[in-house]
């Protein structure tokens, strides 16, 4: 588990080892900060040492992605937009840094993405204008940081497909009311939601192929900028030049 609070995260550990026949959930001891490349170093190497003490392999990666709707520009330690470096440009360096486990254990990642990748529908900005101070406008990176991560799943998928190692990458769309306010959630919806974060279950369990845009747990289509298979390439290797 990779929590940014090492404490909370080790308090959610136990709850779960609490409840389950065998000890299933090990938080590591470095708290992953997607903002900080020194943090995301320590915790995949701390991660590949207990999955070797262990002799585990690594089965899945999920990119949680869980930056939304901030009101103002907000630096990582890095330095980069918020919302930027936690649903895009972070997961992107720690895919970079487990990438011969990745290969190897034929891992499945998942990508959280939203609908909002498509919502305004906009190319990816190159020039990153929204992310920077200057131009800041909350929802336009958020929109963009989706967007990134489902071109750069897009894009793992084919380099993984290239390795003929079985490992695959699938983009997820999360039922969108697990963002909405609680208050504005109806008793059917708060049902729902109970059942836990469905279409990544599903994911796992090998809804789709490689390279899949799944919602709702279901197989999608993404939005058309989505599906660029030149922006996506162009993406990736502007982003390995900062790994």
């Amino acid at each position: 588990m990779g929590c940014a609070d090492a404490a909370k995260g080790q308090t959610l550990a136990d709850k779960i080892n609490g409840v389950t026949a065998k000890r299933s959930a090990i938080a590591c001891k470095s708290g992953l900060d997607l903002g900080s490349t020194q943090s995301i170093n320590a915790w995949s190497d701390e991660l590949q040492q207990i999955l070797a003490r262990d002799g585990e392999r690594l089965e899945s990666l999920i990119h949680h992605a869980g930056a939304m709707g901030l009101g103002k520009f907000t630096p990582t330690a890095d330095g980069d937009e918020m919302q930027w470096a936690m649903n895009a440009l972070g997961p992107f360096k720690l895919t970079q840094r487990l990438w011969k486990t990745i290969v190897s254990d034929a891992t499945k990642v998942v990508c959280l993405t939203s609908s909002a990748h498509a919502t305004p529908s906009k190319p990816f900005d190159f020039a990153m204008a929204c992310h920077s101070e200057a131009g800041y406008h909350g929802w336009g990176a958020y929109q963009q940081s989706k967007l990134a991560a489902l071109l750069l799943s897009n894009e793992l998928q084919r380099r993984l497909a290239a390795t003929g190692s079985g490992a695959d990458s699938r983009a997820v769309c999360e039922n969108d009311k697990w963002f909405y306010l609680p208050q504005l959630l109806l008793p059917d919806d708060k049902a729902e939601l109970a059942a836990g974060p469905a279409t990544t279950i599903a994911a796992l369990s090998g809804l789709g192929e490689g390279g899949s845009y799944l919602a709702d747990s279901k197989v999608g289509t993404p939005g058309e900028h989505g599906r660029s298979e030149s922006d996506a390439r162009k993406l990736w290797e502007m982003l390995m030049a900062k790994v």
